[in-house]
């Protein structure tokens, strides 16, 4: 009953007016892109005259100047956290993981929705109160901007046309970048510098508990066990520490101490408010109750038709609703819950996931004890 960074990040709120400021940055990356393009459209053109060329140049120029800025700008935060005194554990551009594992590194491919790239570091000497932070967010800001001015120096010069022109792309880019990182928001499922900061610079507790969520998300990535303490005198209401309580629970479940968990998550859901961390909490407590053989009437008095929805979307994500779904379906028998779409996709999860599902599995195929095909999938997949 894991919890991926995706379900971390969809608990922030969304910053609709950054994103309608991305929106109207990205037209402008576009108009400046083929202002240039037909700018110096003479300069490109191929001997037919026809400048096709410079369209070419347009789309290569803009895919190299895309990855470039991304490597530069992870590489940044490497770099200046490592000068502010973090270890770095992993690094991603479009998805392809580098990470450092007791028995060396490794390569993965693990693409987090929304993120062009990533970078996984921790204090060297442990969290403290006082551990700096800002130095290793701003890194990737800082590296985009002295790479834009590089490359306007370099279109400045004028070498030749074509390098003038690639220049100038991966300038704008690089403004792009930087800006882009700069105002706080969240694209698809992954939060940016400018929000990290925010969070970070929020309290201290709010700052311990992103430590530790880094680490449970490396461990995801790499299969190596998050040994990072757990925050202590977690506050209620706030989404970091709320999201580190379900993950607690989700250890004790994993670990047939139901009960526990059932104490974390209902003193979760009696101090916070409606909202996602309360869903994500009445959903494992739905999958206690339908385990251990709670009758129905108790079940529906929290699976209502709102929390039928919500365990509906996150069944795409998260093992325990997927589980939930079924083991619910087979004792009550609604006909309403498809049980083969469900398994096809836990088998396609834990088959990414790197860390220890044993669990999650053996509850699996004891549901399926009467459906010997989906069992032999579930074996063929292992």
């Amino acid at each position: 009953m894991f919890l991926t960074i995706d379900m971390l990040l969809k608990c922030m709120d969304n910053d609709h007016r950054a994103q309608n400021i991305l929106f109207i940055m990205m037209l402008a990356l576009i108009a400046m892109m083929f202002s240039v393009m037909f700018m110096m459209g003479d300069e490109l053109r191929d001997r037919s005259g026809i400048p096709l060329f410079a369209a070419l140049v347009l789309i290569l120029s803009s895919f190299v100047s895309i990855f470039f800025h991304i490597f530069v700008h992870e590489f940044g935060h490497a770099l200046f956290g490592k000068l502010s005194g973090y270890t770095l554990f992993g690094i991603s551009v479009a998805g392809v993981w580098i990470f450092r594992t007791e028995t060396g590194r490794k390569v993965r491919f693990f693409p987090i929705k929304g993120a062009g790239g990533a970078t996984l570091s921790v204090p060297s000497g442990g969290y403290k109160d006082d551990t700096p932070y800002a130095m290793m967010i701003m890194g990737g800001i800082t590296m985009n901007i002295l790479a834009t001015a590089a490359f306007v120096a370099i279109a400045v010069v004028n070498v030749s046309p074509i390098v003038t022109f690639f220049a100038w792309i991966a300038a704008i880019f690089g403004v792009y970048f930087a800006v882009s990182n700069l105002i706080p928001m969240r694209a698809g499922f992954a939060v940016n510098d400018g929000a990290l900061l925010r969070l970070f610079r929020k309290d201290a507790a709010t700052k311990h508990c992103m430590h530790f969520m880094q680490m449970d998300s490396f461990a995801l990535i790499s299969g190596v066990e998050n040994r990072t303490p757990v925050p202590a005198d977690l506050p209620y209401g706030n989404p970091i520490a709320d999201i580190i309580r379900i993950t607690l629970a989700d250890r004790h479940i994993a670990q047939n101490r139901s009960d526990e968990a059932e104490l974390i998550l209902k003193e979760l859901t009696d101090n916070i408010g409606n909202g996602i961390s309360r869903n994500l909490a009445n959903m494992r407590l739905l999958f206690i109750y339908t385990m251990n053989g709670a009758d129905k009437g108790k079940i529906d008095a929290v699976y209502d038709e709102k929390m039928k929805k919500f365990v509906t979307s996150f069944s795409h994500m998260d093992l325990c609703a997927i589980l939930f779904l079924i083991a619910y379906e087979k004792r009550f028998s609604t006909g309403n819950i498809k049980t083969n779409g469900l398994v096809k996709r836990f088998n396609k999860i834990v088959k990414k996931v790197k860390i220890d599902t044993s669990y999650e599995r053996s509850i699996m195929m004891s549901l399926l004890s009467d459906a010997p095909e989906q069992r032999s999938d579930m074996n063929e997949d292992k």
